[in-house]
């Protein structure tokens, strides 16, 4: 069961994600969308948390913007959780 599962719209502070392969499929149509700057910051660190993900060179999103499009993401198959847990 993922975090996503559990009735809460918030994403756990610690929680680790990684770019799948359709994620990664994904960014051969990059094009600068919101969704792809965050493939991207995924990509080139491996793995990452919210944190690192917005301090990514690559991205251009405030923490709100990114947490609203994790979920988004997961439920894609674009990235996957890995790591982290619910305060």
């Amino acid at each position: 069961m993922s975090f996503f599962d559990r009735g809460k719209r918030r994403v756990p502070p610690n929680a680790t994600f990684k770019i799948t392969q359709e994620g990664e499929e994904k960014l051969g149509e990059f094009n600068g969308d919101p969704k792809s700057q965050v493939l991207m910051a995924l990509q080139v660190g491996g793995t990452a948390n919210i944190d690192e993900i917005c301090n990514s060179p690559s991205v251009s999103l405030n923490r709100g913007q990114v947490e609203r499009l994790i979920p988004v993401l997961a439920q894609g198959g674009y990235i996957q959780y890995i790591g982290g847990q619910s305060e």
